[in-house]
């Protein structure tokens, strides 16, 4: 009887009869060449790079609106400050009075931050300079708005002629720039102005 040689035993297997070492071969290695990497920790890196760069934008212009608010409420306490010095010098009041009054009825500036110009026009605000009208006093200049004696600006300008009464607050100031983190900063200048027509020359 002759016997079957048995090849069920080493089914799958590869070697050589002369006696090489038999490695299991099965269709795939066993030894692992590298790390593989998950979809989803891309996407969470991803995810947190994007989240970082949409925070940045983001806190760039909410302090953008907070500064510029700052900015445009700051303007609007000037403007009512230069209104209320214009109203002053149109029924009489000195140079020292007219710039008292700027300075203490505006909002968020430090009064000595604020410079004051006074000039007037005879010919209805066509000319502010020359044979139509001129500069009383200038604080950003030789002839500050100082004055406590007559004549006073209406006094200058002669009744029913415009005054104007200018207020600025100069870019030099640092204090009231604009400064937005992860933007920079920006230094303006503030300016705003109030027009009367003279009631009173206060002599």
């Amino acid at each position: 009887m002759t016997s079957r040689p048995d090849t069920g035993r080493h089914r799958g297997m590869l070697g050589s009869e002369s006696g090489d070492s038999m490695e299991p071969r099965w269709g795939c290695s066993m030894h692992s060449t590298g790390r593989s990497t998950s979809p989803r920790s891309d996407e969470r890196g991803a995810s947190a790079v994007e989240f970082a760069l949409i925070c940045s934008l983001l806190f760039i212009l909410v302090f953008g609106i907070i500064q510029f608010g700052f900015a445009l409420n700051r303007t609007q306490g000037l403007q009512a400050g230069a209104r209320e010095g214009a109203r002053a010098a149109s029924v009489g009041n000195t140079q020292a009075d007219v710039a008292d009054r700027v300075r203490t009825t505006q909002s968020l500036f430090t009064g000595t931050d604020i410079n004051i110009k006074i000039e007037y026009s005879t010919n209805n605000g066509g000319g502010w300079a020359g044979t139509n009208g001129g500069t009383i006093c200038d604080d950003s200049g030789s002839t500050h708005c100082t004055s406590t004696t007559t004549p006073t600006p209406c006094g200058q300008a002669g009744l029913g002629n415009l005054i104007r009464v200018t207020a600025t607050v100069p870019s030099s100031v640092n204090k009231y720039a604009i400064v937005i983190p992860l933007w920079g900063s920006a230094h303006i200048t503030y300016e705003s102005q109030g027009v009367f027509r003279c009631e009173n020359s206060g002599g």
